[in-house]
């Protein structure tokens, strides 16, 4: 992924939102391809974190509480999105408040498309 901008969203079966929101965000990175960004997927279960980018799947052991304290995420779903540089310039969470939805990330990913 690096060279283009970058966008992880940050995901669990366990968090309802994270699901229902699933399918819009595999659109949005099947639509960001030709564009110069790239979309991965990092799901968080259990006691695994499981990163899954261009058909390749990983899995490291880690408590999902030290994967979000890590990221720096305190509520999914969360999207990192990272400049061309692979620098975060975007953290968007979901709060009860404020959920997150696909135009948030989409606005954000697209102010770094050049």
């Amino acid at each position: 992924m690096r060279g283009d901008v970058a966008v992880v969203y940050v995901w669990a079966e366990w968090s309802r939102r994270s699901v229902e929101l699933l399918p819009s965000i595999v659109e949005l990175g099947r639509e960001y391809e030709a564009s110069g960004a790239s979309m991965a997927l990092l799901r968080l279960d259990g006691l695994e974190e499981t990163v899954i980018d261009a058909g390749a799947q990983y899995s490291l052991t880690e408590p999902v509480e030290g994967a979000l304290a890590r990221l720096k995420v305190s509520d999914l779903p969360a999207a990192l999105i990272y400049d061309s540089d692979g620098e975060l310039r975007y953290r968007l969470e979901s709060s009860p408040e404020n959920p997150l939805i696909p135009a948030d990330i989409a606005d954000a990913t697209e102010s770094l498309i050049p």
